[in-house]
């Protein structure tokens, strides 16, 4: 399996890419919400500091008035004007006075009111009186005796707060004085104070339209009944009107603390609060618009935010381009490491079933055509699927004499049957005693035949050691490239069929000689250590994969510092790619530890090796494959054991071995109808013999050994499973391996009919305890 069907670019730079877009959409969305919420507080504060202004100057002008209204009542001959009734006299003395508060106090409104509250004169407009005044302010002056204050809605829909003083002549009410002023001037004062926009609007139904509108023309003012359903627009302090403002005021219930976007015909942005108009009478006749020109800050938003985007585009960018070289430089070891794996594990798949077809009832003919057929059945190698194996004979000595084939026209059978050494492609390769390559037919090819059609050729001498014993001959498509791993897995098969063919040989001419036994047994130890490193091969996906996890964690991280915009010093962000590079220097382990145990393991020398180093290092390799496969894998290895001499990668081997049995025997419990409680593995490490010794034992709950064959499990070549699980030599071979280390193999059976493996090395010396 390629890399390509699983890549890692992909798997890492997508979410990647994915996770950069969403953290910048993000901090776009954040910085949006924070200026939200940033200008609602804002208008928050802005409406309570107008309601509150508004508040403080309406009782401080109702204290000025009141004050002016007791110097107006001290005066003794307006009293007796008052207490005549002279209307000509009290305008006479109160004209002048008038004229100076309006200047002075921007008094609007001067009454002179009878006890039973019908209006004696009014010095604004001395040609209206006589008529009963009910306003609330003279009203509830009237019930309480004293002087009363509040806003009062007029006629012509202004808003004027009056205050209104009772006369008394000791006990004697004489009547009621009022003052009264219009709160247009607030609202300029407010707005120059706090640096806000008003808008004053009062309810149509509380507004007689005729007089609102014969006022507004005798004011000079612009009047426009219509402009609005059921409001109109009382006072404003700047001239245009937000749209977004028209939508609200129009509503009955619009005087509220909700706060909305506002956009001007002249592209200006508004933040608008809403507070309620009440009169003296507690009645809700109006409201009063807060108007906040956010459109500067606005704008720095978005450059804000275009900013921030720019960076995060370069920043990201960078990033991007730093992991897609480094995810390429990773990807290529990874899969240059798995073609490898993937080449020794078909490589002792393809030997382990040639050597069960050795041991088969089958002549050295039909050996041969079998092997070619496991030859093409490699996925990963592309042949036409035509080929066929020569061998030399004694008594045709210099020559190729064709003895296996498959798919080959009968004029190319009859062209190649017999090929001279150095004479074509084949015989070039015999004479060389080297693998011969083509991928065309050039001028080496010296044999042609009718209907020939395009190909190349692999050619591959099978030697013992330089003896040679024949040719594999394989037909390939057309400007097909040649590569390392497929020079490798045939020179494995030739180098296995070199042992067979002797074998074969030597049986017929009945010698068995012990050199070629010996033979078949490495090459089966190969092969079986082969198996191994494709047991291990499932394992290594997820030991690459926890680095890479922490790569990209690391990076995320680097992303979310970069967007929050944290301080990180240089000594931070050199900390977080050193961890990067360590994550890589992993991987790199990981790799060349795989690639060591291929080479070095079933070598003779031997080291001080500590054994739970060698127990970790095989367990993390199947852990994760045991736990997939719903079996629970524990550990119980102790502290300060002593070292023992012995090769590591070796001793990595036998416990691999191990545990592979294990599984297959806890899967083979699984499909069966034994009774299964739960598949376990433990391995176990301690002392013995009081440190003379170091025990590993392993114990699981698979199906255990039968009676009858118990005695049987270390014979070389024993086995109860098919050939495509193993050799039978998995046990002979471990226990060869840990008699080579001076200690020895013990087999038992468990408490609930498991197995139990104990291997016992002597110590080299017992280690101190360190207190």
């Amino acid at each position: 399996m390629q890399l390509k069907q699983n890549n890692i670019k992909l798997l890492i730079l997508a979410p990647l890419v994915m996770i950069l877009l969403i953290l910048l959409g993000t901090f776009v969305l954040s910085i949006y919400i924070i200026q939200q919420k940033d200008i609602k507080v804002e208008i928050s504060k802005d409406r309570e500091a107008v309601q509150k202004a508004l508040h403080e100057k309406t009782v401080n002008d109702a204290e000025e008035m009141t004050t002016l209204l007791k110097l107006i009542l001290s005066d003794k001959e307006l009293k007796n004007e008052f207490v005549a009734k002279s209307r000509e006299n009290i305008l006479e003395r109160t004209q002048p006075l008038f004229n100076e508060l309006q200047a002075k106090h921007n008094i609007t409104h001067f009454y002179f009111t009878n006890p039973d509250r019908v209006n004696l004169l009014r010095v604004h407009k001395t040609d209206r009186y006589g008529d009963v005044i009910d306003r609330y302010t003279t009203l509830r002056a009237e019930e309480t005796g004293e002087t009363s204050y509040g806003l009062e809605l007029g006629p012509l829909g202004t808003f004027t707060l009056r205050v209104v003083t009772p006369w008394y002549d000791k006990d004697k009410l004489l009547g009621y004085v009022e003052l009264g002023k219009e709160i247009d001037h607030l609202t300029d004062e407010i707005e120059e104070l706090l640096g806000v926009n008003l808008y004053v609007f009062v309810y149509k139904k509380y507004i007689d339209r005729k007089k609102w509108e014969s006022g507004m023309k005798m004011l000079k003012r612009d009047s426009d009944w219509q402009q609005f359903s059921n409001v109109i627009l009382l006072n404003r302090t700047i001239k245009s009107i937000p749209r977004g403002i028209v939508e609200v005021i129009s509503e009955e219930h619009h005087a509220r603390e909700s706060i909305h976007l506002k956009e001007s015909e002249e592209g200006f942005v508004y933040y608008a609060g809403y507070l309620t108009l009440s009169d003296a009478g507690d009645r809700r006749v109006g409201a009063m618009a807060v108007l906040k020109d956010v459109t500067q800050k606005t704008r720095d938003m978005h450059k804000t935010i275009i900013l921030v985007a720019l960076v995060c585009y370069l920043a990201g960018g960078g990033l991007f381009t730093f992991f897609y070289v480094f995810i390429d430089k990773v990807q290529n070891r990874l899969q240059s490491a798995q073609d490898e794996i993937e080449t020794n594990y078909d490589i002792q798949k393809t030997v382990n079933a040639i050597l069960q077809l050795s041991l088969q009832p089958l002549s050295l003919k039909e050996q041969l055509s079998e092997t070619l057929k496991l030859i093409f059945s490699v996925p990963w190698f592309s042949l036409k699927k035509q080929g066929c194996i020569f061998l030399t004979e004694n008594d045709k000595p210099g020559l190729l004499t064709m003895k296996a084939y498959e798919s080959l026209p009968e004029d190319n059978l009859n062209v190649c049957l017999h090929v001279p050494f150095g004479k074509c492609i084949c015989g070039k390769a015999a004479s060389e005693q080297k693998i011969v390559f083509t991928n065309s037919i050039d001028e080496h090819h010296e044999f042609s035949y009718r209907d020939m059609s395009p190909h190349g050729h692999y050619c591959v001498p099978i030697l013992s050691e330089s003896k040679l014993l024949g040719v594999i001959t394989l037909y390939l498509n057309e400007g097909h490239l040649r590569r390392r791993r497929e020079d490798v897995f045939l020179n494995s098969i030739a180098h296995t069929l070199a042992g067979i063919i002797l074998r074969r040989q030597a049986e017929e001419s009945g010698i068995l000689a012990e050199k070629e036994l010996e033979e078949k047994r490495v090459l089966s130890i190969h092969s079986d250590r082969l198996r191994s490193l494709g047991e291990m091969a499932t394992g290594i996906a997820h030991e690459l994969n926890q680095p890479l996890v922490g790569v990209r964690g690391l990076a995320e991280h680097l992303l979310i510092a970069i967007d929050r915009k944290w301080d990180f010093t240089e000594e931070k962000i050199r900390n977080k790619l050193q961890l990067i590079v360590d994550q890589a220097d992993r991987m790199s382990y990981i790799i060349e530890h795989v690639r060591m145990f291929a080479r070095e393991a079933g070598k003779q020398e031997l080291y001080s090796v500590q054994v739970n180093d060698v127990v970790n290092s095989a367990v993390s390799l199947l852990g994760t494959q045991l736990q997939n496969r719903g079996i629970d894998f524990k550990t119980d290895l102790q502290d300060n054991l002593p070292d023992v001499k012995a090769n590591p990668f070796s001793m990595e081997e036998v416990i691999l071995n191990l545990i592979i049995n294990a599984r297959d025997a806890i899967e083979e419990r699984m499909t069966s109808d034994k009774p299964f409680d739960t598949p376990l593995i433990v391995i176990r490490t301690f002392p013995a013999r009081e440190g003379q010794e170091v025990t590993i034992e392993l114990e699981d709950s698979g199906a255990g050994i039968p009676d009858d064959i118990f005695e049987s499990v270390f014979d070389p070549f024993f086995t109860t499973k098919g050939p495509e699980r193993g050799t039978g030599l998995g046990l002979s071979i471990s226990k060869s391996i840990i008699e080579g280390f001076g200690g020895r193999i013990d087999i038992s059976k468990g408490v609930d009919k498991g197995t139990v493996v104990t291997l016992t090395l002597p110590a080299l010396s017992k280690k101190k305890e360190h207190h």
